[in-house]
């Protein structure tokens, strides 16, 4: 009975001692084996993520190439650059707007630039980048359809303007002719 006894405790001790280096050795290498698969994964994701982001980048990139981006950039910028030329460039473009409208300009004015970030303008905060507001008041005479085709004009022109104010009066010696006074917003980077 004793051979029993000792073989029995001897195999209750190895069965120990096994169980012992599972848990202590194996099963702590397997856990960080999960670990590492975990973040195999994540980093995977994160690559395959990377990957879709740069192939739309360039699809996009390439679908503006395909349009002819660069000229049409070109065209647009221009109108917005804050340039030494900003005020006379946009005062040029109004007189010769309205001459071509049938209006006449006696006087056009401009405020200075004043950054959106400091205005009031409810849109302030989707604008992104330096971006700029100056105000020009402009005086003009004609009829009332020439100043509606003078808006549509500066509906369909490249620049941002916003039209923040007209009034009217009329002229006594010509019944047809009105005076307009507008006051037009500017934007300019």
């Amino acid at each position: 009975m004793e051979k029993k006894q000792i073989n029995l405790i001897i195999s209750l001790v190895i069965l120990l001692l096994i169980f012992g280096l599972f848990n202590f050795l194996i099963l702590p290498e397997y856990r960080k084996i999960g670990e590492k698969n975990l973040e195999i994964e994540r980093l995977e994701k994160q690559i395959e993520i990377t990957n879709n982001y740069y192939l739309f980048s360039d699809k996009s990139f390439n679908d503006l190439m395909a349009s002819q981006w660069d000229q049409k950039k070109e065209l647009i910028t221009i109108n917005f650059m804050s340039s030494p030329f900003f005020f006379p460039k946009t005062q040029y473009f109004l007189r010769n707007t309205a001459s071509q409208n049938g209006l006449m300009v006696s006087n056009i004015t401009n405020s200075h630039s004043l950054p959106i970030d400091r205005s009031q303008e409810p849109f302030k905060d989707k604008i992104e980048g330096p971006v700029k507001k100056t105000s020009f008041n402009v005086s003009l005479e004609g009829t009332y359809e020439s100043l509606k085709n003078f808006l549509s004009a500066l509906e369909s022109q490249t620049r941002l303007a916003n039209v923040k104010s007209i009034s009217t009066s009329s002229m006594r010696q010509k019944s047809d002719i009105l005076k307009f006074s507008l006051i037009i917003d500017f934007y300019s980077y």
